[in-house]
């Protein structure tokens, strides 16, 4: 009976260290899937944050290809007013030429009323 029992203690300790290892090894892969978990969330949230960033990119490329043709419009305005204003200036110049000859003409006639 004493073998017995020194068989069976035996055998306890062999289970309780059996216990023991396996305890460790779940205990290690636990840590490991918690790492494996931060990992993953530091991944995600780096995700979210490259997507904001590509968010942030696409509206800025909006914002800049509106403001492009915004400047486009304003210079199609100015060579329009430019153009108005030239053909101004020139309307100007022939209305003096005009009132340059009729100032001539009226000397002219005073000229010749005096005479």
């Amino acid at each position: 009976i004493s073998e017995q029992l020194a068989t069976v203690k035996q055998q306890l300790v062999d289970k309780e260290k059996a216990f023991l290892a396996a305890s460790k090894r779940a205990t290690d892969r636990e840590a490991e899937l918690e790492k494996v978990y931060e990992d993953l969330n530091n991944a995600k949230n780096a995700l979210l944050e490259l997507k904001s960033k590509t968010s942030e990119d696409a509206i800025a490329r909006q914002e800049i290809t509106s403001l492009l043709e915004e400047l486009a419009d304003a210079k199609n305005q100015v060579q329009r007013l430019e153009a108005a204003q030239s053909m101004s200036s020139e309307e100007t110049k022939a209305a003096k030429r005009q009132v340059e000859a009729l100032e001539g003409k009226i000397a002219g006639l005073e000229a010749a009323a005096d005479l």
